[in-house]
C-alpha cells in the first residue's frame, strides 16, 4: 500500500536545528592522520558506518591507541581519543572490509612509514584494481606483490624517495595516498594533479605538515610539494569536532589548538 507525501506551503520561514551526520571522507583521514601525529587528539561526531569502523580496526591492528569516549557508542557522537605515535607491523592481514578509501590511504601511509603489511578486504574490494595507487607508489620505491594488481596487496617495508609525479586522474584518494607517502619519503615530493577534493591537504596543513601549494591556471590543477624528510616538522594532534560543510576555524582556548571541522580537512608528518 503506497502512501503519498503531501507538502504544504508555509507562510513564514522555517526555523530550527538539524544535526548532520559526520562526513565519512573526513572521518577516515582524521583517524589515519592523528594515529601518526604527536600528542593526543579527540575526534567527535564520527559516522558509525562499516567503512570508518574498518579504518579504526586496521589502525588498532597496527598498534594505534584509539579509545572510545562513550563506551555505549564506540564510533557515535561521543567520538574517540587517539594517542598518536609510531605504528608497527600488524600480526595478521589488515582487513579493510568494503572500504577502498581505507585500503588506498593505508597504502600511502604505510609505504611512507616503511611498514610492511598485507591489505585485503571483502569479495567486492578484492575485485577492484589498485594499479592507480600501486604504480605511482612503486615509482617512489614502494614494493608491492599482487599478481592481479588487486587485493590482497602485500607491501614490503623500505624507505621511499621523493619524486615529481604528474597525473591527469582527478582522484582525491590517489592524491591523498601520495601526499602521505611523500611526507615520509627522502627528498622532496612534488605532485602535479587536477583539482579534486582537498580534505587531506587542509587537515595536513592544519596539523603542521609542511605542504606548499602552487595553484594551476584557472584553478583546474595544483602542484603540491612536500619538503625533504630531514626538513619536515612533526605534526601535532588536534581536537576535531566533526561536522559537514563550512570551514576550519581555530579556537585559541585549547591546549594543542582546537579545530572545529564543518567541512573539508587533513594532517601530519611522522
Amino acid at each position: 500500500m503506497s502512501r503519498a507525501l503531501v507538502i504544504h506551503q508555509r507562510a513564514g520561514p522555517l526555523c530550527g536545528r538539524v544535526a548532520v551526520p559526520g562526513d565519512k571522507s573526513i572521518a577516515h583521514r582524521a583517524l589515519l592522520l592523528n594515529a601518526v601525529a604527536s600528542g593526543v587528539a579527540r575526534v567527535r561526531n564520527l559516522p558509525d558506518g562499516a567503512d570508518v569502523a574498518s579504518t579504526r580496526a586496521c589502525l588498532e591492528a597496527l598498534g594505534a591507541d584509539i579509545r572510545s569516549l562513550s563506551p555505549q557508542v564506540p564510533l557515535g557522537p561521543g567520538g574517540v581519543e587517539i594517542r598518536g605515535g609510531a605504528l608497527r607491523p600488524a600480526t595478521a592481514a589488515l582487513d579493510c572490509g568494503n572500504s577502498g578509501t581505507t585500503l588506498r590511504l593505508l597504502c600511502g601511509l604505510l609505504a611512507g612509514q616503511g611498514i610492511p603489511a598485507i591489505l585485503t578486504g571483502d569479495g567486492s574490494l578484492r575485485r577492484r584494481p589498485m594499479r592507480r595507487i600501486t604504480a605511482p607508489l612503486s615509482v617512489m620505491g614502494a614494493r608491492f606483490v599482487s599478481p592481479a594488481e588487486r587485493p590482497p596487496l602485500t607491501l614490503r617495508g623500505g624507505a621511499l624517495n621523493g619524486r615529481t609525479l604528474s597525473t591527469t586522474l582527478g582522484s582525491a584518494q590517489v592524491k591523498s595516498a601520495l601526499l602521505l607517502a611523500g611526507l615520509g619519503a627522502r627528498g622532496r615530493t612534488v605532485l602535479e594533479v587536477p583539482a579534486s577534493r582537498d580534505h587531506t591537504e587542509r587537515m595536513l596543513s592544519a596539523m603542521g605538515a609542511p605542504l606548499r601549494r602552487d595553484p594551476g591556471r584557472g584553478g583546474s590543477a595544483s602542484s603540491w610539494t612536500a619538503p625533504s624528510r630531514s626538513r619536515r616538522s612533526t605534526s601535532t594532534c588536534r581536537e576535531i569536532s566533526h561536522r559537514r560543510r563550512s570551514c576550519w576555524r581555530r579556537r585559541p582556548s585549547c591546549r594543542a589548538r582546537t579545530w572545529r571541522s564543518r567541512g573539508s580537512g587533513s594532517i601530519p608528518a611522522a
